[in-house]
């Protein structure tokens, strides 16, 4: 349907899931996308990421009236 990325990330909720420790890949600035950080040494945090998507993900919907409450 969409053949370019950039084109795509216009539509969708796109996102970027990387190390803390990892550089920024340049695609992050290109794209319309969520960068989400994942901390190696302390995976005890995990679940603060895993709600901070959730809620990306919620705020997305609601920008665009596709989250029915």
């Amino acid at each position: 349907m969409y053949s370019q990325p950039r084109t795509l990330f216009q539509h969708v909720y796109g996102v970027f899931v990387a190390y803390s420790s990892d550089p920024v890949n340049p695609v992050q600035k290109e794209w319309n996308i969520t960068t989400i950080k994942v901390e190696p040494h302390r995976r005890h945090t995990d679940r603060e990421v895993v709600r901070g998507f959730w809620d990306g993900l919620e705020k997305w919907m609601e920008a665009r009236g596709k989250l029915r409450r």
